[in-house]
């Protein structure tokens, strides 16, 4: 089985993102398949390809054996098409066996009933999380010292000054919410700091949105480039030569910076898959999910319930993958109807408990094009207000001093 998979991963190198959330090196039992899988995934990580040339010639100086006949082989009985069974089956017999051998550690050294117990929730916790996720004293510090160094812990800007100041940035691991009532600005908010995210940082994006297709995503960022409505774009009713090539400069600009989009994604798992295996690829910087209520998950029918499993993963997720992830969602009744009131989400509490930046939108009474973004959560530092306001196409958000009365 192990033999069988090293040999559908030489086949396909593409296959590597599902394997690695189902199956770890711990996981295989054969030396020379273990060696193989981690020469693969490492490869993988940079960008490189293995097959069965390369690994031939690399595994001797990777992990000290060389077997040419044994790498052939695998990809003799290795199907690219079972390749999620095979890992199921490693991850599974490994999982089993190290249960049964903790379960029995627990009962042989265990005082009374309650100890056992105790030990069984322990190997469940165990099992339940990542391999490594337990740091100690000097790989904490080192860790941190590396990443102070490079200047990780600034994050990188969204493009919006009153939240740089603010020391709002999106620093790996953190998670945002962001929320409004209907139709205040949500989305526009998200699509301007993807757009300035790309242009200031050239970040690595994912977008999942369950409520625009990709074709409307793409509009609204063209959009933000050119400051032509997104409508007259999606629907190619433009008449000026002088906007129709801006529209052809900004589609040639996004063609060559590195995000994704996701359209039809509504199940938390599918989410967790969909942005790992993007995470292994190249290495996210920022995910945006548009937005959380409509989010769904398997385990749970009632949407309070859905909603606080889906934050609560959707936190651990950043992390785990040590990237920004920023979730919209509708306010609170109360919330939308007191600009005063507390950080409140409709569907869970969990969602304003979880995050690490809270920001609330709200369009001023006076004029529909102002919007007023409230800093209601800061983890960094001091909470705030501002005020923007959209351009004539209803695209671009910008600053604007705070003179209306709200």
């Amino acid at each position: 089985m192990e033999q069988a998979l090293i040999g559908a991963i030489l086949k396909e190198n593409n296959i590597i993102p599902d394997i690695a959330r189902i199956v770890s090196v711990r996981d295989f039992t054969d030396f020379k398949a273990a060696s193989a899988y981690r020469l693969c995934l490492d490869r993988w990580q940079t960008g490189e390809v293995t097959d069965i040339v390369i690994a031939s010639k690399m595994l001797k100086v990777f992990s000290g054996w060389d077997d040419p006949g044994w790498i052939a082989e695998s990809t003799d009985i290795g199907l690219v098409s079972n390749c999620l069974g095979y890992a199921g089956e490693i991850a599974e017999k490994s999982r089993l066996k190290r249960v049964k051998i903790n379960l029995s550690d627990a009962i042989n050294t265990a005082i009374d009933s309650n100890d056992i117990l105790s030990k069984i929730a322990d190997i469940g916790i165990k099992e339940s999380s990542k391999e490594n996720d337990v740091t100690s004293a000097k790989d904490c510090v080192d860790k941190f010292s590396i990443m102070r160094r490079k200047g990780g812990m600034n994050g990188l800007s969204t493009g919006y000054d009153f939240l740089d100041k603010k020391y709002i940035t999106a620093v790996p691991g953190d998670y945002w919410a962001i929320g409004a009532a209907t139709s205040v600005g949500k989305s526009a908010f998200a699509v301007n700091m993807f757009t300035n995210l790309l242009n200031e940082s050239d970040a690595k994006i994912c977008m999942i949105s369950t409520e625009m297709t990709n074709n409307q995503m793409m509009s609204r960022l063209i959009g933000c480039l050119t400051d032509i409505p997104a409508i007259y774009i999606i629907k190619n009713d433009i008449r000026d030569q002088a906007d129709l090539e801006r529209i052809e400069i900004a589609e040639n600009w996004l063609s060559k910076r590195v995000f994704f989009m996701s359209e039809k994604t509504r199940e938390i798992s599918e989410i967790e898959g969909i942005v790992r295996g993007l995470d292994l690829k190249v290495g996210l910087d920022v995910i945006f999910v548009d937005y959380l209520q409509h989010c769904r998950s398997s385990s749970y029918k009632k949407q309070y319930d859905i909603l606080s499993d889906v934050t609560g993963r959707l936190q651990n997720l950043s992390k785990q993958i040590e990237s920004t992830i920023i979730g919209m969602n509708q306010l609170s009744n109360a919330t939308a109807r007191d600009s005063g009131g507390n950080l409140e989400f409709k569907g869970a509490g969990d969602i304003a408990a979880d995050c690490d930046i809270g920001i609330i939108l709200r369009k001023s009474k006076k004029d529909r094009s102002i919007l007023n973004a409230e800093i209601k959560k800061n983890r960094h530092g001091p909470l705030g207000c501002q005020v923007l306001k959209f351009t004539k196409s209803y695209a671009i958000l910008e600053e604007i001093l705070h003179t209306d009365n709200w």
